[in-house]
């Protein structure tokens, strides 16, 4: 009887093992969506004088090339 009860010991031993081992986790979190835009965001001042800046530049160039 000793040697029926170490068999049936032994035999859960394995197969709590063998499920320890081939255990996963669940599949990995889904991404957070993107950040939507900020709504309407406007260009700044500073944009319009740049090119303002680079408009009169090249107007410049182009007026005291000699041709």
């Amino acid at each position: 009887m000793k040697k029926r009860y170490l068999q049936y010991l032994m035999l859960a031993a394995l197969v709590i093992c063998a499920g320890a081992v081939f255990a996963q986790g669940g599949p990995p979190p889904p991404p957070p969506p993107p950040a939507p835009p900020p709504p309407n965001t406007p260009i700044d001042g500073g944009a319009f004088l740049m090119l303002a800046a680079g408009l009169i530049y090249g107007a410049k160039k182009l007026y005291s090339k000699d041709v």
